[in-house]
């Protein structure tokens, strides 16, 4: 790696897809059993008044087999989209000590995303990925993410996000405009976040990143002559 933001990157990937992983197991393992202790329930009480009691614990079933797996992996896509923000802020500012340019930027970016690929380009030089398919998937991402925030997934004016998610896998977009995904969409998810990061990391090769983790010997404190 060229990139030593890279790693912490990749780190908290893949500890998301654990958290997600486990706690999807929980839910459903947590499902099943609710499902299976109802239908035990259920035979205590006659034929025809067994419908009834379904309905009244129909909300119970909802929210552990849907709402609290929507809560979960939108959580997950907000964490992941931080998570690649903080990895392209930490990308400018160690460039910035390195090289002893002004840091933080002023005025402050408008766009973080876009104003570290502007930051990478045209201070740092690097041939920032922004034709790669990667790019405009976590600038998509960003979108969805906004979008579960700020309009409770609700994606009726964003065109672009909506074509893209009819390009993905495991994702709906409702009649009311919706977005809802499966688990499998976190895994596609992530890895568009690591195959950004893989191609910014290659782009980092001349930086010398490096060097604030294990700067050159000279600079050592203490260091002989």
């Amino acid at each position: 790696m060229y990139n030593p933001h890279t790693r912490e990157l990749y780190e908290t990937l893949m500890r998301l897809r654990e958290y997600a992983s486990a706690v999807e197991g929980f839910l459903e393992r947590e499902a099943e059993a609710l499902g299976s202790r109802l239908e035990e329930e259920a035979k205590r009480f006659p034929e025809d008044e067994r419908g009834e009691y379904f309905e009244v614990h129909a909300l119970d079933i909802v929210e552990i087999s849907h709402e609290m797996p929507t809560l979960l992996r939108h959580s997950v896509v907000t964490a992941a989209d931080a998570a690649l923000e903080r990895y392209l802020m930490d990308t400018c500012r160690t460039h910035a000590t390195l090289n002893q340019k002004p840091w933080p930027p002023s005025p402050p970016w408008r766009s973080p995303l876009g104003g570290a690929r502007k930051y990478l380009k045209s201070v740092a030089g690097i041939a920032f990925p922004d034709q790669d398919r990667s790019w405009t998937a976590v600038l998509r991402l960003r979108e969805l993410r906004n979008a579960i925030v700020h309009a409770d997934a609700d994606v009726s004016s964003l065109a672009a996000l909506r074509q893209w998610l009819q390009e993905q896998e495991h994702v709906t977009v409702s009649v009311d405009y919706t977005v809802s995904f499966e688990t499998h969409f976190l895994d596609d998810a992530l890895s568009w976040y690591r195959q950004f990061a893989e191609a910014l990391d290659s782009a980092c090769e001349q930086l010398g990143l490096w060097a604030s983790v294990f700067p050159p010997e000279e600079d050592v404190p203490g260091a002989s002559s």
